[in-house]
């Protein structure tokens, strides 16, 4: 028995925890932030595409001439392709955001494997080239990176996170945290779905106070794929 408790744990720490661990906030392949020489930020959505938000925030966006990332969890994609064909038409950069957002330090190696070859699949019928990939939560396993390497897939994390997920975050709360002491090459996580019902009306209502007032000191641009690494060990929360 002690030794079964001893063997479950070694498998956990070695195959959830320590990667988990290594890869959030320590490896410098992992890009948190990009190099840029001018005044350039990168505005990125999660979870989507949402049928009833997605397509408000599509025109906020091209209203301010504004192009983004949306890291998309693809059975989302492939029930609303339509919004993922305009994404692509009017500029925005797509990335993975995994199959079916389950977070990856609950799933097996086999697990791991069938969802970046379902999540891919789905993509290539979409014909939509993805730029890179961001897990779930910011959550790895220890064949994360090993299978969006195979598929070619930079990993993507954020320097900035306005926690807008959660219903409680007011539209106020969302342009302190995006805004507050912001710096060239910052890569700030939103999200378009998921989280608490209703809870991206409060950040497409934010985006549309400070979007006018950012644009005049920086330029947003969409992430590509190649952007250069610059190591930032600062916790994600």
């Amino acid at each position: 028995m002690r030794i079964l408790l001893i063997s479950s744990i070694t498998i956990i720490l070695s195959y959830q925890l320590v990667p988990n661990l290594i890869e959030r906030h320590f490896n410098p392949h992992v890009i948190r932030r990009f190099s840029t020489q001018k005044n350039e930020i990168a505005l990125t959505f999660d979870d989507g595409p949402s049928p009833v938000y997605t397509p408000d925030l599509l025109d906020l966006l091209k209203e301010q001439g504004v192009h983004a990332t949306f890291f998309l969890v693809a059975e989302n994609a492939q029930a609303h392709p339509e919004i993922v064909k305009r994404m692509a038409e009017e500029g925005h950069a797509i990335g993975l955001h995994s199959l079916n957002h389950r977070g990856f330090w609950l799933e097996t190696p086999k697990q791991t494997r069938l969802d970046f070859e379902e999540s891919l699949q789905i993509f290539q019928d979409l014909n939509i080239e993805l730029i890179g990939f961001r897990p779930p939560w910011g959550t790895f396993n220890a064949l994360t990176r090993h299978y969006a390497s195979k598929a070619g897939l930079p990993i993507y994390l954020w320097s900035r996170n306005a926690k807008d997920w959660e219903i409680e975050t007011q539209p106020s709360d969302i342009v302190s945290r995006i805004t507050q002491n912001l710096t060239a090459g910052e890569i700030i996580v939103l999200h378009d779905a998921g989280g608490d019902p209703q809870a991206p009306e409060h950040t497409i209502e934010a985006l549309g106070t400070i979007l006018p007032q950012m644009k005049k000191t920086f330029r947003f641009i969409p992430l590509k794929g190649g952007e250069s690494r610059e190591l930032d060990t600062t916790p994600v929360s």
